[in-house]
């Protein structure tokens, strides 16, 4: 049985489950050539957006030579998960990211709000709004801040603890910016991409929708929260 955890470019990255003794140590982890290898049909997938992005690959009787296995056989959960860390930004020289994107999207929300009318005024002038937009600028501020501590060693006592911390609120604030943008576009937030009267051509509806797929890529924030209880903070697994 194959499993695919991502395809990247031509290669992709699977799983063969070799052994049911073990849910673990029954695992191998392989590399596998996509393009030109018969037997291979890539199938795009399409998104809530009604972007692509994503596959189905199939692959049907296709032969994968053994120089193409990272590490030993029966080490594949071990390799994945390393991997998985990288791409969480936990894994050493990997990176956990700042949070200027996401400074640059509350300042596009300001702007918007400020050419946005309301009433007498614009959005900007109502005060609920600013001070979500307030909050979520402190949010932002203190991501940054958290990936500079995160590049100090004596700032930081467990290897994964802000790098984990920092995908959870990264992807969360994006999201809440995304939603607070169709809130300042009010009904006009339902008009998409490609609709000629849609504010700012659909970004902030485009944004919102992507915005799940990033609390969902590398695994979700409830399995990153499990993570940092059980690996960070050491409490008990739950059941």
């Amino acid at each position: 049985m194959w499993t695919s955890l991502a395809t990247f470019a031509s290669w992709m990255i699977l799983l063969a489950r070799h052994s049911k003794e073990d849910k673990y140590k029954g695992l191998t982890y392989f590399i596998s050539p996509i393009a030109d290898t018969p037997g291979v049909t890539v199938r795009p997938l399409i998104k809530i957006t009604g972007q692509t992005g994503f596959n189905e690959v199939l692959f049907e009787d296709v032969v994968i030579s053994d120089n193409m296995r990272l590490d030993e056989v029966g080490k594949g959960w071990t390799v994945a998960m390393t991997t998985l860390l990288h791409e969480r930004g936990a894994a050493e020289g990997a990176g956990g990211g700042g949070g200027g994107g996401v400074e640059d999207r509350i300042k596009g929300l300001i702007e918007l709000a400020k050419r946005t009318p309301r009433g007498a005024g614009t959005a900007w002038d109502d005060r609920v709004l600013r001070d979500r937009i307030v909050q979520m600028t402190v949010r932002a501020a203190g991501l940054r801040q958290m990936a500079r501590r995160g590049r100090v060693e004596a700032l930081t006592d467990h290897p994964m603890r802000l790098p984990l911390q920092g995908k959870v609120v990264m992807t969360e604030l994006m999201q809440d910016a995304a939603d607070v943008g169709l809130e300042i576009e009010g009904a006009a937030g339902s008009l998409y991409v490609g609709d000629a009267n849609a504010p700012e051509h659909g970004e902030w509806p485009l944004a919102y929708l992507n915005s799940f797929g990033m609390t969902i890529a590398a695994g979700t924030s409830e399995i990153q929260r499990n993570i940092l209880g059980e690996r960070v903070l050491g409490m008990a697994k739950s059941k």
